[in-house]
């Protein structure tokens, strides 16, 4: 019996590869809002701990405002990479939509391959036991009923 062909191969692969592309997209996404999270936490805990210092280091008012300039510089930048972080996250999720949907069509066409494959399995069994059987059969008929073959050539 023939081997296995999946007529929707090239379409698979072709899936397959969109998947994939959609799978890095996503990936990059996600390393650009860690990236984001890490910078903002980082920007709270230098808040937090120049807070920490400025009661022990204020000596005079200028020492005071320069603590509290910086800590308003600190607080700015942490509300603009929020921002930037959540239009970042925005872009994650409609990628992480079209991950998905790619995901989906390529799962559809491999459910359909292995419900194929499993047809053609159960095919080839099917006639590998029709060969058996004619061959067995075969065999017992030429037990049962011998040929004379000195009858048959009309010698």
């Amino acid at each position: 019996m023939k081997r296995f062909i999946f007529r929707l191969e090239k379409v698979l692969d072709l899936r397959s590869y969109e998947e994939k592309q959609a799978q890095l997209k996503l990936a990059a996404q996600n390393a650009k809002c860690q990236i984001l999270e890490n910078e903002i936490v980082n920007l709270r805990q230098r808040k937090a701990s120049a807070f920490l210092e400025r009661g022990s280091a204020a000596s005079d008012a200028f020492t005071l405002l320069a603590y509290e300039n910086y800590g308003h510089r600190l607080d700015s930048q942490a509300q603009r990479k929020t921002a930037e972080f959540e239009k970042e996250w925005m872009k994650r999720e409609e990628l992480l939509e079209l991950f998905l949907e790619a995901q989906k069509k390529r799962k559809v066409l491999d459910k359909i391959r292995d419900k194929r494959h499993q047809q053609w399995h159960i095919e080839r069994n099917r006639q590998e036991v029709k060969k058996v059987d004619d061959i067995v059969t075969g065999a017992y008929s030429r037990k049962t009923h011998p040929l004379n073959r000195s009858e048959g050539h009309g010698s």
